[in-house]
């Protein structure tokens, strides 16, 4: 599958089973930051919790993780598939934002150790030049209009990273549905 602007670090949505990807990210253990086991979520029931200010910065400062910027720099130098300048460094972009994630029904009730997970689902990053990275910034790759709104140099099409981001938006929505709650 071609992916055209997004590839995700993880060889892109739909390049593993998502249930391989939770396996191989360590996701779906259901530990809390104590490392005790998390309780099954009961699909009928609503997580009432709030992430506070201070949690959200926590989390933030967790992700990417090293192993998210590693694999998205695996090839260096290459082409930055936003702006197309040459570059020996990218920056572990979020397709699906980690703010986005934060927000997803059950998030704020999964254990530390799965929400730091989550948010360094393997196929939720793509590589971008830090400039690019930084004018991107929460917003969604079909939302974004690129670098100083000059669009993209791999002419990747709006439809496609935005089916991209469906693809990751839902791996991301099932895992967190079948985690354990702290």
């Amino acid at each position: 599958m071609s992916t055209g602007a997004l590839g995700g670090a993880g060889g892109g949505p739909g390049a593993q089973d998502a249930n391989a990807a939770a396996g191989a990210s360590g996701a779906g253990t259901g530990d809390d930051a104590k490392g005790n086991q998390g309780k099954k979520p009961d699909q009928n029931k609503k997580c009432d919790k709030k992430l506070s200010k201070e949690d959200k910065k926590s989390l933030r400062s967790k992700t990417p993780d090293a192993a998210a910027t590693n694999k998205v720099n695996e090839k260096s130098p290459q082409n930055c598939p936003a702006c197309g300048k040459m570059v020996s460094y990218v920056s572990a972009d979020h397709i699906v934002p980690a703010s986005m994630i934060m927000k997803m029904p059950g998030f704020p009730c999964l254990g530390k150790t799965d929400q730091a997970k989550m948010l360094n689902y393997p196929n939720n990053f793509a590589p971008l030049c830090p400039p690019c990275n930084m004018s991107k910034n929460s917003k969604l790759w079909h939302k974004w209009k690129g670098y100083k709104g000059g669009g993209f140099a791999s002419g990747a099409p709006v439809q496609q990273n935005q089916d991209v981001t469906n693809a990751v938006l839902k791996d991301i929505k099932g895992q967190i549905k079948g985690l354990p709650w702290s």
